[in-house]
Order: C-alpha cells, then structure tokens, then sequence
C-alpha cells in the first residue's frame, strides 16, 4: 500500500527545497497528483501474479506475447 501523506509530503518538500512558492495556483494540488500518480503505478505491488494469471494458453507460438 502506498502512504500517499508520505508521498505529498516529500513533494512539498522538493518543491520548496527549489525555492518554488508551493501556494502557488499551479502547485498548490501537485503533491497530491504525485501521490495519486504514484499509487495508481504501483497499484499492482501488492498483486498476486500467479492469481492474476490463471489462464494458460498451449499454442505453438515462439514469438513473444505481450499483453
């Protein structure tokens, strides 16, 4: 699971360690888009692969599938 707070804070910190004014109109939602932007990537962490992928295909393909 994701600490989105942890994220948000760490991007305001950012911002101001670069002198950026983070109340600024165009700064003021960034550590939250960050932070939902990086929960939404690495949503699939917490994943099973193996219960996620129960499927099998036998086929005689040698090419790679992406999917």
């Amino acid at each position: 699971m994701v600490n989105k707070d942890k994220i948000q804070n760490a991007v305001k910190n950012i911002l101001e360690a670069i002198q950026e004014d983070t109340l600024r109109e165009g700064l003021v939602d960034t550590p939250k888009r960050v932070a939902k932007m990086y929960a939404e990537i690495f949503s699939g962490l917490a994943m099973n692969p193996a219960e996620e992928l129960e499927v099998m295909f036998s086929e005689e393909f040698k090419e790679m599938i992406m999917v």
